[in-house]
């Protein structure tokens, strides 16, 4: 009798069990709640997107929806401007975030299930798209619609054009390093932390001497308000040379840039750039220079007019044409306006085996850049006055129509003539390579060939005031 009585409690605790479990399954399928609430996306650029000419949005725009437990609700995205999103939610409060211009094959996105506000939208192909991000708040209620309209705002810069001119034949190729810049976005628009550099390669125009970039490159902007631009030119015999300046506070999201640059020997990279909105965000503008030593910007009261360079300034009375400043330099030129003479000196001494080889125009460049600034340097030691460099064509081509004259101060005062018949001088071509000069007219003027023979006057204008 105890032994029946033992079965039927054990066979009512396991009916009770089940029972239990029964309604505990029955309860979590009732209380599963399905979507109430129905929410309508759409995308636009601020006020600008009014106008008819205005920015337009960058396609494919992915939408991120997280709920108040930071979960991702749901993904979406809009493929063209005739898309409509409308997606069913359960009533309460989301966040919605945008990421536009990032699709799958240039950007690895996160899916539904892995994303959070802080995943990153990496990039996985070559460059960059034009990037957008908006964000919003929206709260839903039960069977209610609502309409959300997401602004976007444009979080890369565009690198519109970029030109280096008068870039010597010898160099082969020629990039700009644009660092640090910020990698990747996050879901939620902040920039990630990562950052590092970004290279341009330029490509030359036939026959130019002009280096450009092919197309705009969108990039995202500096990771801290400023960024190194560097020009990076590598000649025939694989040596690179580098001209870098950093800007403070210039390269900026939403803006639009060019850059163009001047090559010279004696400067190096002189470059100007221009940051202007059109419909992106407003205009700006800076200009600045590279040069072998560093580089600074250049504050507008400092540019000097009509292009002139920032010669060096000596207070006295300004010596005449035709006579020998210190007893030393003898003065080719001088140009009067404003209230200051410009004078173009020339040293009355000259050097000779500046190099013991023969070298063809434009081999071997960098080696007699070496010794040329070794012989100027020499040359012009105690003369206290800055700016000694090789003369130009031009200043050349003025010598050789005054030579008669020049030739007689220098003998009236017992100074170093300048040879005429088969002595050669160095100069500096416009290209910016070093090359010789003949002032016998019957041999021609310009020659390709350097060697031992070849002679060295050099030059430079001081402004006296």
């Amino acid at each position: 009798m105890k032994k029946q009585n033992k079965i039927i409690a054990l066979a009512t605790i396991v009916a009770l069990a089940v029972t239990s479990c029964s309604k505990e399954v029955i309860m979590e399928e009732t209380s599963k709640q399905e979507p109430n609430s129905t929410l309508n996306i759409r995308t636009r650029i601020g006020d600008e997107a009014l106008q008819e000419n205005g920015p337009k949005v960058s396609y494919p725009v992915n939408i991120y929806i997280f709920n108040t437990e930071g979960q991702c609700s749901e993904y979406l995205q809009i493929t063209d401007e005739s898309t409509d999103i409308s997606v069913e939610l359960l009533e309460g409060t989301y966040n919605v975030y945008a990421i536009a211009g990032a699709d799958a094959t240039t950007y690895e996105l996160p899916t539904k299930e892995e994303a959070t506000t802080e995943s990153q939208i990496k990039l996985i192909g070559e460059k960059h798209g034009d990037l957008m991000t908006a964000e919003n708040m929206v709260s839903l209620a039960d069977g209610g619609e609502n309409t959300l309209t997401l602004t976007l705002q444009r979080k890369v810069m565009l690198i519109q054009d970029i030109a280096i001119k008068n870039v010597p034949t010898y160099i082969k190729a020629v990039t700009v390093t644009i660092a640090p810049l910020y990698e990747s976005l996050l879901i939620n628009g902040s920039y990630a932390e990562e950052a590092g550099p970004q290279e341009i390669t330029l490509t030359e125009e036939e026959n130019t001497k002009v280096w450009k970039n092919a197309e705009g490159i969108y990039l995202l902007p500096p990771t801290s308000g400023s960024a190194t631009i560097t020009v990076n030119m590598t000649d025939n015999g694989d040596q690179i040379k580098s001209y870098s300046y950093t800007c403070s506070d210039e390269l900026k999201a939403n803006y639009k840039i060019k850059i163009n640059g001047t090559y010279s020997e004696r400067i190096g990279v002189e470059l100007s750039g221009t940051i202007s909105g059109a419909e992106w965000a407003g205009e700006e503008e800076i200009t600045f220079d590279f040069d072998e030593n560093g580089s600074e910007p250049i504050s507008p009261d400092d540019i000097t007019p009509d292009g002139e360079e920032d010669n060096p300034v000596i207070s006295e009375t300004a010596p005449e044409v035709g006579s020998f400043y210190q007893d030393k330099y003898y003065v080719l030129k001088s140009e009067s306006s404003n209230g200051k003479t410009n004078v173009t000196l020339m040293t009355t001494e000259e050097a000779d085996n500046v190099i013991d080889r023969e070298i063809s125009v434009p081999n071997d460049q960098d080696a007699v850049r070496t010794a040329v600034d070794a012989a100027i340097a020499e040359l012009t030691a105690d003369s206290g006055i800055e700016g000694w460099r090789l003369p130009t064509i031009e200043e050349m081509k003025y010598i050789a129509e005054n030579f008669t004259n020049i030739q007689d101060n220098f003998y009236n005062n017992g100074k170093q003539l300048i040879l005429a018949g088969n002595s050669d001088y160095y100069f500096m071509m416009n290209a910016g390579e070093i090359s010789s000069f003949s002032f016998n007219s019957k041999a021609g003027t310009e020659n390709t060939q350097l060697n031992s023979n070849t002679l060295l006057r050099p030059v430079t204008v001081v402004t006296f005031q």
